[in-house]
């Protein structure tokens, strides 16, 4: 088997000892003992929980060039308190990097996306790359007015826009950035992916604090409410699918809500202005 890269034993070590730091020692059914200089479980007692050497748990969290077996990461998820999401994202990481090779919508998809007339609807990639969205989408987001080195979900989350119109925006863009943490596995060495979280951590200070606290999440719709300056207030469902055959891409579509007046809006905020005279 491909062993995992440097770069994922890196993102290993730190989601290790991002995990670690949130627990206390009741947590894992041990005494509190004296104060402790920093937060969260010791090594060593990590160690013991999972029934590893002191030392080649030391060196996992250090990166160091090691192949644990699945069985041993699973004791250390258990000892850590993962959730199944946490210890997907845990395997995943220490397991070979997949290649990710250029996705592109079917000409069946774009279809799909196209028919979504009352919803706003778009694909992207494992990258967080937009790469197709329909005239909804346009007209609530106007992504075709985004430069294309810029049209990143991911990104578009922090965009100063975003921030003003979407209702809990902190606490869309925390889910945001974990969610793109689950799925970061399989881009350690990838240059856009990597480019990209780079400028978010280095602009957005709370990016780089969310990032830190190694949270993950599985990515799975919500409901987001906008304040659009032309159409009012959007209230829309999140549905994501993930078409067969292409695994690397997501379908999003933002569902009106019903009896919110949401797809009234919508419509008319998409009708070219010639059209409604």
């Amino acid at each position: 088997m491909v062993p995992p890269t440097a770069n994922q034993r890196r993102a290993l070590a730190d989601f290790l000892k991002a995990r670690r730091a949130r627990l206390c020692p009741a947590d894992v059914g041990l005494p509190a003992g004296p104060v402790r200089r920093a937060p969260g479980l010791r090594r060593e007692e990590v160690a013991v929980l999972a029934g590893v050497s002191v030392t080649w748990y030391t060196w996992l969290e250090q990166g160091r060039r090691i192949n644990p077996s699945e069985s041993v990461l699973r004791a250390i998820a258990r000892t850590l308190c993962l959730r199944p999401d946490e210890t997907a994202h845990l395997l995943e990481l220490a397991g070979p990097a997949p290649v990710i090779e250029p996705a592109e919508p079917s000409p069946a998809l774009q279809d799909l996306v196209d028919s979504q007339h009352a919803a706003p609807a778009f694909i992207i990639d494992r990258r967080w790359d937009l790469i197709a969205w329909n005239a909804a989408a346009d007209a609530v987001w106007n992504y075709s007015a985004v430069p294309v080195g810029e049209r990143n979900l991911a990104w578009l989350t922090f965009h100063p826009i975003i921030r003003a119109r979407l209702v809990d925006w902190a606490g869309h863009a925390r889910r945001v950035v974990a969610e793109v943490r689950a799925g970061s596995a399989a881009l350690s060495d990838d240059r856009r992916f990597a480019e990209v979280l780079a400028e978010l951590r280095a602009r957005h200070p709370e990016v780089d604090d969310w990032w830190s606290a190694g949270d993950v999440r599985t990515r799975t719709g919500v409901r987001k409410v906008y304040d659009h300056p032309d159409a009012g207030r959007l209230h829309l469902d999140e549905v994501i699918l993930r078409p067969a055959g292409a695994p690397d891409l997501q379908l999003v579509v933002l569902v009106p809500v019903r009896d919110t007046g949401t797809a009234d809006r919508l419509a008319a905020l998409a009708t070219p202005a010639e059209a409604r005279r």
